[in-house]
């Protein structure tokens, strides 16, 4: 029995005021009819018999034991309910007291006078209790939602129940303030203590408790879902959220028991289980995998420009009054702003551990072949905890394999009694668990479209709004409001679905046919949730479009475009920005059939990859696309009715960004169809009509307007290139225009590119000499504003978060079609300066850095231009010199193993080409738009190159190769051009910073200590690549520029945080968090405090980084001593080891490995003078004097043994001596100056030669005198070590007194 007070009745008050009532008004000198003479009810037995037991346990107890087991129910019990039981026992006897009170025993017999008074109460109680009935009837009547029981049981109860205090039971709706939600912060107790509550009352045998503690974990689940919402919706770049489990481990195996609960209710408690559950997976599930279906507005009033952002009229803008409507991630953004359906989507290796699949056994009907046992009933305590730790790790492969989710959402969503059927929030919470099943598994996605009940409902919700209108007109708009968000959340559940593979596209196409053309119904009416389900159902069949489906329906899609081509593409009703997007890649389409025509006839004897119907279908495209190609050409580019009417002053640019990245991509592909048409010979029945001249020269009139200086094209380049403008708009308007501005310029750079390549044998001179200019000024304006570009930090630890997968793949698009305009600005001739080309290069090196994988064909396309790759100045002079070692070092990583080729081959039809060559056949053989393509089996460490990171250069400098014996030599001189080459290139950019104040935003954007600890890499390589003459002067050269940036306050973190992440294993998957690790951190704990019993007051870098930068100095030692002592780069690589930047125990190690070997620290080349090298190897001058540290006395017990064993046998000079007497005569004034540490330092000043000896003393005297700083210091020592002379008879107590009294 539950200790909680039962809750669910209403008439418990009304029958005790009764009972109450009945006892007062009839006294009597008879005994009373006692209660037991009536049949008891099951509960009454019950409770009596509890009381018998009770009592006599309690009878055969002592007093303390007892009190022995009352305090151990305290101990056990919350301060709630503790409270609620007192207050419940104050309340019995209170009730007990005023049912004794009327009872009077000593006088029995009727007084005549009270018997009128008496009568007169009785009839007003019996009419009171009809009246109390009536009401109660009516009360009863008026439930009908779980809304209304809710009401009408706080009405009757008068007040919370004290497990629900300030909790909300009523759901939030309109108009609710977020002040009567349930609050999430941590500073409300009560909170907290009510949802740990109900989440265990979860599992309660009272119904209404269960009832109850499902909601409220709903309703505090979703207020999470909401804040999480408006962070990851409210912000300009996304960051990785640190999401707050703190809920109980088991809570989501309560509620996928709960489902398995019988329906009952209007199915009330499964809603709220399968909300919460829903609920689960966004607060866990990676970023990239979110999938928001609820299409109620998150974000309210704290839009920017939603709620303030009307126009002059006063009306909200056609893009305002879409944002506002519903809630946008930046997937929806990707589709439908920047008109692409391949969104980018992390790999499942760096999002998840790695799981076993147990596939469900699916017959041809869609069916289980073998009923599934329910989950609460086939599950112990053992596998519970086990699920409820896998759930924590990958939810959404958990509800898949081990809780057998979709069965039971199947079950649950197609009942075969109608009257069982759940309400229209549980569906919404159903396609949002469904979506993010799909999302994470391409194989549940097909699972989902061949369970053929489930689907045909998921089809049917899409258009039940539409279809009960027409039957049964004049419903009340909240139910059409909630309708359409069925609609709203049943459209992203099947676009999330059909992204997932071709699979699962082929098998809903056959469905489209009949569902879009229902869905997109013209009207010039459309609230915005109705206009942007309809721009849905366009994307949606567009996506199919990208596997080559869906083709079947172009006619009927043509029919319905044509209402939308009468209306203005700036009406908000128009939907022809997204028909012309979907015509688009009807026209990729044909141009792939086109060049396949004469190789499907070849192989007539197998099946074709496009059939004859699909043929038919494409042979036609151009044809009925004619007459809108003319539509889209302005006649003359001064016409009122010109379409290309962009200014940057319109009054909605996104849509208009939209619009015209629409149209010039529509132009492009069909003059690239109609290009390639003319040039084929095998299908001679497909006709492409041809642009006019005119047409033509009036269209590049247009674009060259949009090129002029502060026009369209600086606009949307100002919106894009995210390195000079951080803050441009929050969302959600910000990122839309952002998207639509790249969308807008990537279509405006292919065009360029296609009409100045594809038809430039079919143009007269004019047109081309107009083209050139076209494509000079758009030029022009993307190197002004590289040049503008604000210096960035170095910092590589910087919190600055990076931009979310989709939105770095827009921008990534955008970049791309950039750099290839550049490309081809260079090829003919109109990129010519030196700075300019150092900017082209900088933009390249830029986006190599931010590629992700299934972007492969972007870095083979960049990486194919070797002008950008080879040092020399200026590489035009080198370009017939042949290939740049760094181009084919990296194509050839993209291409080095089977499965590398086959990702490469799915990247290139992602970017809508044919695949990796040219037989391919672009969409109808695109397996999936996901970024990586389906594993033939496990993937090894570095076999997928993407991402590169942004220091991809500087690593090709710690790079390794793997040779046979017979190709050694071959192989060393291929290293040799590739380290060679890229320490030219980085020598280049260094230089070009110093000579050119434009180009200082690319290189300072790499932290300086990570540019150093790369270039330290090189003294790792073989000695056969080390005497190369051109790699020891660039690896000099940049050394001295690197060292004059090195900071001692970050430079250190930055390098020791490279060489972290270079020296420990790749982590391609994801570490499992259950992994037991508690050995290996006890072991190395325990070897750190052996190795560094002072690591924190030594550093405040962490053991992981001191072990790396160990390891680091341990390597370049090793090398050291065994050939590079004879290389200067490599002694003043060790050198470096030896500065005040890095840790006491890392230079003190430096000085043992090196023992024996420190003379050799002197070179006779050195570019520095002695004075100022030693002055950068010294922590400050007199510490007394300029403020700074003294030297550890780790440090000066290190120099002094190295000093003592260097002196043996040889006469220590150069710059160890130098250093040596300088770090010591600064330490030895300053013990002298504030008498501290004097006897430590004659101790280590006895260990060392009276010669040494006495020039450290001479430098203390002379920088005592003067208070010397650090360059005081350097020149002091220098000078004594060269003019000094050995003193015999030195003592050196007596010098020391000596110099404390001068």
């Amino acid at each position: 029995p539950s200790v909680h007070m039962p809750i669910g009745t209403f008439v418990n008050k009304p029958k005790q005021s009764q009972r109450k009532a009945t006892k007062v008004s009839k006294p009597t000198s008879k005994p009373i009819p006692q209660v037991a003479e009536q049949p008891q009810s099951e509960q009454e037995s019950m409770q009596q018999a509890s009381k018998r037991d009770a009592t006599n346990m309690l009878a055969q107890m002592s007093s303390e034991e007892i009190q022995s087991h009352q305090r151990d129910l305290e101990a056990a019990l919350s301060p709630n309910v503790k409270a609620f039981l007192k207050a419940r026992s104050l309340q019995k006897k209170k009730q007990q007291e005023q049912k004794e009170e009327p009872i009077v025993e000593e006088d029995t017999t009727p007084d005549a006078s009270t018997e009128p008074e008496t009568l007169i109460e009785t009839k007003k109680t019996e009419t009171n209790s009809q009246e109390e009935k009536e009401r109660l009837a009516k009360l009863m009547s008026s439930v009908r939602t779980h809304q209304d029981l809710d009401r009408a049981y706080h009405q009757e109860m008068q007040q919370a129940h004290p497990l629900e205090h300030e909790t909300p039971l009523v759901d939030a709706g309109e108009g609710t303030t977020d002040a009567t939600l349930p609050n999430d912060s941590n500073d409300d107790p009560v909170v907290d203590k009510d949802f740990d509550m109900a989440c265990d009352l979860l599992r309660s045998s009272a119904k209404r408790q269960t009832l109850w503690a499902a909601r409220l974990v709903s309703q505090s689940l979703s207020e999470r879902v909401r804040e999480l919402q408006q962070e990851k919706l409210g912000q300009r770049r996304t960051s990785k959220t640190t999401k707050r489990k703190n809920w109980p481990l088991l809570l989501p195996i309560s509620l996928r028991c709960l489902m398995d609960e019988p329906i009952h209710g209007q199915g009330i408690l499964h809603t709220y289980v399968l909300q919460a559950l829903y609920s689960l997976l966004l607060l866990n599930a990676v970023d990239d995998h979110l999938v928001w279906v609820d299409s109620t507005s998150r974000t309210g009033g704290t839009m920017k420009g939603v709620r303030n952002g009307n126009d002059e009229n006063g009306e909200m803008p056609a893009i305002s009054r879409e944002l506002s409507s519903s809630p946008w991630s930046e997937k929806d953004m990707y589709q439908h702003f920047f008109m692409d359906d391949a969104i980018p989507t992390p790999p499942l290796d760096t999002a998840y551990p790695s799981n076993t699949v147990q596939p469900l056994a699916v017959d041809n009907s869609g069916k289980s072949s073998k009923p599934v046992a329910a989950y609460s009933t086939s599950s112990s305590s053992t596998s519970a905890m086990e699920d409820a730790k896998a759930f924590e790790k990958d939810p959404m492969w958990t509800l898949l394999s081990k809780m057998r989710i979709i069965p039971r959402l199947s079950q649950l969503l197609c009942p075969k009694n109608d009257a069982l059927m759940l309400p229209e929030e549980a569906w919404i919470a159903s396609c949002g668990i469904l979506a993010m099943l799909g999302q994470r598994s391409p194989g549940a996605a097909s699972v989902i479209v061949h369970q053929k009940s489930l689907f045909s409902q998921i089809l049917d919700r899409c258009l039940m709004r539409y279809s009960l209108e027409r039957q049964q007109p004049g419903h009340q708009p909240e139910e059409i409001a909630l309708l359409e968000q069925v609609a709203f959340a049943s459209m992203q559940l099947l676009q999330t679905l059909a992204r997932q593979s071709r699979v699962t596209a082929k098998a809903m196409a056959p469905h489209m046919e009949e569902v879009l053309p229902a869905l997109l119904l013209p009207s010039n009416n459309l609230s915005p949730l109705e206009l942007r389900l309809q721009k849905m159902g366009i994307i949606l069949w567009r996506t199919l479009l990208r596997y080559g489906l869906g083709l079947p329906g172009f006619a009927t899609m043509l029919k319905m475009a044509a209402h939308h081509w009468a209306l203005p593409h700036t009406n908000p009703s128009s939907l022809s920005t997204e028909y012309l997007s979907a015509f688009t890649q009807i026209l990729e389409c044909a141009r792939v059939a086109q060049s396949k025509t004469s190789a499907i006839a070849a192989k007539a004897k197998k099946k074709p990859i496009i059939d004859e119907e699909t043929m038919r279908i494409l042979s036609m495209v151009p044809t009925h696309l004619a007459a809108t190609q003319r539509q889209l050409l302005p006649s003359t580019p001064a016409s009122d009715s010109n379409p290309a009417s962009l200014t940057t002053q319109s009054v909605d640019s996104c849509r208009e960004f939209q619009w015209e990245a629409a149209r010039l991509s529509f132009l492009s592909s069909y003059w690239t169809l109609a290009a390639s048409t003319a040039q084929s010979t095998a299908n001679q029945e497909v006709k492409v009509e041809e642009i006019s001249m005119e047409d033509e020269l009036a269209f590049l009139e247009t674009l060259d307007v949009w090129t002029d200086p502060g026009g369209v094209l600086e606009a949307a380049w100002k919106l894009v290139w995210q390195q000079e403008f951080e803050e441009v708009e929050e969302l959600p308007i910000g990122a839309p225009k952002e998207a639509a501005a790249s969308a807008f310029l990537l279509s405006f750079a292919n065009t360029l590119v296609e009409m100045d390549m594809s038809r430039s044998s079919q143009k007269n001179r004019m047109v081309q000499q107009l083209t050139k200019a076209v494509v000079k000024h758009f030029v022009e304006r993307i190197i002004e504003g590289c040049k503008r570009t604000k210096l960035l930090s170095g910092n590589e630890n910087s919190d600055l978060p990076t931009p979310a997968l989709p939105r770095q793949g827009w921008m990534n698009q955008c970049y791309f079609a950039v750099a290839k305009l550049l490309f081809h600005a260079h090829s003919v001739g109109v990129l010519t300066s030196s700075s300019d080309i150092n900017q082209a290069r900088m933009f390249a090196f830029f986006l190599l850095g931010n590629l992700e994988r299934g972007q492969e064909a972007v870095a083979a396309v960049l990486f194919s231009q070797d002008v950008l790759f080879m040092p020399s100045g200026n590489p035009l002079h080198d370009s017939a010199s042949g290939s740049s070692p760094i181009s084919s070092l990296f194509l050839g990583e993209i291409c080095g193993s089977e499965m590398a080729r086959k990702q490469l081959d799915h990247s290139f039809k992602l970017q809508h080409g044919f695949g990796l060559t040219a037989e391919g056949y672009g969409p109808f053989a695109l397996d999936s738009l996901l970024s990586a393509t389906d594993r033939m089996g496990p993937t090894t460490n570095g076999e997928l190159i993407l991402p590169l990171g942004n220091l991809w250069l500087l690593q090709t400098l710690s790079g390794s190769i793997q040779m046979k014996q017979q190709t050694i030599d071959k192989g060393t001189n291929e290293a040799v051009r590739v380290v060679s080459t890229a320490l030219g290139l980085l020598l280049e950019l260094e230089e070009a910073e110093e000579i050119d104040a434009t180009c200082r935003w690319y290189s300072p954007s790499i932290p300086v200590g990570a540019k150093m600890y790369y270039l330290l890499n090189v003294c790792l390589h073989p000695e056969t690549i080390l005497r190369e003459e051109r790699i020891a002067e660039a690896s000099g050269a940049l050394f001295e520029k690197y060292c004059s940036q090195l900071n001692e306050t970050s430079s250190l973190f930055e390098l020791s945080h490279a060489c972290l992440r270079h020296t420990e294993p790749a982590k391609k998957e994801v570490a499992d968090p259950e992994a037991d690790q508690s050995t290996d951190e006890k072991e190395k704990a325990l070897l750190d405090k052996l190795l560094h019993p002072n690591m924190e007051t030594d550093t405040a870098l962490s053991p992981e980084a001191m072990r790396s930068l160990e390891a680091l100095l341990e390597d370049v030692t090793t090398a050291y001593r065994d050939y590079g002592a004879q290389y200067s780069f490599f002694t003043k690589c060790v050198r470096l080891f030896l500065s005040p930047v890095y840790p006491p125990s890392i230079r003190c190690r430096t000085m043992e490995e090196l023992r024996g070997m420190l003379h050799l620290l002197t070179l006779p080349d050195d570019s520095k003078s002695d004075e100022e090298l030693l002055e950068v190897f010294l922590s400050g001058g007199l510490p007394e004097a300029d403020g700074s540290t003294k030297d550890p006395s780790s440090v000066l017990d290190a120099i002094a043994v190295a000093v003592a064993q260097e002196s043996s046998g040889r006469n220590l000079d150069g710059f160890f001596l130098h250093f040596a007497v300088a770090t010591l005569g600064r330490n030895l004034a300053s013990s002298i100056s504030d008498e501290t540490g004097s006897l430590s330092m004659k101790r280590r000043l006895s260990q060392i030669p009276s010669r040494i000896c006495s020039f450290v003393c001479d430098v203390a005297s002379m920088i005592l005198k003067d208070k010397g700083s650090k360059k005081d210091l350097s020149l002091a020592a220098v000078k004594v070590c060269s003019e000094g002379k050995a003193d015999d008879n030195f003592d050196l107590e007596s010098r020391i007194a000596s110099i404390r009294e001068g």
